[in-house]
């Protein structure tokens, strides 16, 4: 006849265990090529940041007119500038508390 059911059963335990030893080697490649694939990658991103950085100064650098050419407003100009609104609302309460007082005033 044919083989017996064990010799059957002997075969396809080692073609298993063939196969299990092939999909093990598979995975640990698998594992190093994206251990290597997001080296390279991070690689790649740090590189082009870089890049992108030292090409923003630079244009920065070429477009940025020199900080002498720069029309900057003096001191005292922009003193004013933050004190005015606190000038106005203080003379404007000081003026309505007057007004308000003289007409609580009872007149003679």
């Amino acid at each position: 006849m044919g083989a017996s059911a064990d010799e059957i059963d002997r075969q396809i335990a080692s073609t298993r265990n063939h196969l299990d030893a092939n999909l093990d080697v598979l995975e640990s490649r698998a594992i190093l090529g994206a251990k290597r694939a997001g080296v390279i990658a991070a690689a790649g991103l740090a590189a082009g940041l870089a890049i992108a950085g030292v090409a923003f100064l630079v244009y920065r650098r070429v477009r940025r007119p020199p900080r002498a050419r720069e029309a900057r407003p003096p001191r005292s100009e922009s003193i004013a500038r933050k004190l005015a609104p606190a000038i106005v609302s203080s003379a404007v309460s000081a003026a309505m508390a007057q007004a308000f007082r003289r007409r609580a005033r009872p007149q003679a």
